[in-house]
């Protein structure tokens, strides 16, 4: 005889598996968390809605980095990823940074082919006029293409003659010291960049970033933000005196943050940072940005192979001293 009593305990048990894994399907498919407590209560474990970017590029080989993060050489596939846009940079001595978006999504894998295109030549620098009275660096760094003013003019009435500095103009400075730096602002803006640089014996990185001063409560801020992909993006918010900030190998204490109105930050950089070389994407190259101040003859921008030292290419930076003109030359 057929106990029906066991048949309705093993019918509710199906029914009832059957409900629990309904209910784990919906709070995983819905990205809803439970909480600790709930998770405890229940034995429900939700599990986190990640997806994957398979990443290959022509010819293999590449460095990957997702937001800036190293992730691997190409072919590579990064698992364990958050949904949402990623920027994508390729590296790899001897072409072009490649650089795009990729958007992520649960529970699938993204896929990037990518063509890598050779430089033209071995030395991935150039040094062009931005206009008649400031000279530029261009590059490929570590997070994508940049310019960077590095040498102005200015003609002095007081003086006669024309007043050179490092950066756009007079308002637009580029300080390139090591050790301590004292980077003053003028009143009205807060647009001024560095480069940031960190080298080891076999490691070597360049970012470009710029620092606003602001003030509340009687207490004086300043962020920092980076150059990535073409666009400024925050690296850290609201630093005081004493406080750190982290790009990439590097590390900025802050010494000293002025008003909002006289806007000055002062700074020191960790060991092995500086802010007057810039290395290219492969670290193969380098430049040393030269201190100009008030300098009269013509300048040499030298770009150099890192480890040797020998120069591979020489800009020549010219003004006429006495030109009211201000205008400045590169060959």
């Amino acid at each position: 005889m057929v106990n029906k009593k066991a048949i309705y305990i093993v019918v509710g048990i199906i029914i009832l598996a059957l409900i629990v894994w309904g209910v784990v399907s919906v709070i995983n498919n819905s990205g809803v968390r439970l909480s600790p407590e709930d998770e405890k209560a229940t034995g429900l474990k939700t599990q986190p809605k990640t997806g994957n970017l398979f990443v290959s590029s022509n010819p293999s080989g590449a460095n990957i980095y997702l937001d800036g993060v190293y992730k691997g050489l190409t072919p590579y596939t990064v698992t364990g990823l958050n949904s949402k846009i990623y920027a994508v940079n390729l590296t790899k001595t001897g072409y072009k940074v490649y650089q795009t978006l990729m958007f992520v999504k649960s529970n699938s894998t993204a896929v990037l082919n990518a063509s890598l295109i050779p430089m033209l030549s071995s030395n991935p620098f150039d040094v062009t006029a931005g206009s008649d009275t400031y000279a530029q660096i261009k590059t490929s760094v570590k997070d994508g293409d940049v310019v960077i003013p590095i040498v102005y003019t200015n003609w002095s009435s007081a003086l006669n003659k024309i007043f050179i500095g490092n950066g756009k103009d007079s308002t637009h400075l580029t300080p390139v010291y090591n050790g301590i730096t004292n980077l003053i602002f003028n009143k009205t803006r807060n647009d001024h960049m560095m480069v940031l640089s960190w080298n080891s014996s076999t490691e070597f990185e360049s970012y470009v970033i710029r620092f606003s001063v602001s003030s509340s409560n009687g207490i004086n801020y300043t962020d920092v933000q980076k150059m990535y992909v073409g666009e400024w993006s925050d690296v850290c918010q609201d630093m005081k005196p004493g406080d750190t900030c982290d790009v990439g190998s590097s590390t900025i204490t802050f010494n000293k943050v002025s008003s909002e109105y006289e806007k000055s930050v002062v700074f020191s950089l960790s060991s092995g940072a500086s802010a007057n070389k810039i290395f290219d994407a492969s670290g193969k190259y380098y430049v040393q940005i030269p201190y100009i101040n008030n300098q009269a003859g013509p300048i040499y921008i030298q770009v150099k192979e890192t480890g040797t030292n020998n120069v591979v290419k020489t800009f020549i930076v010219s003004f006429d001293p006495m030109d009211a003109g201000n205008k400045i030359m590169v060959k």
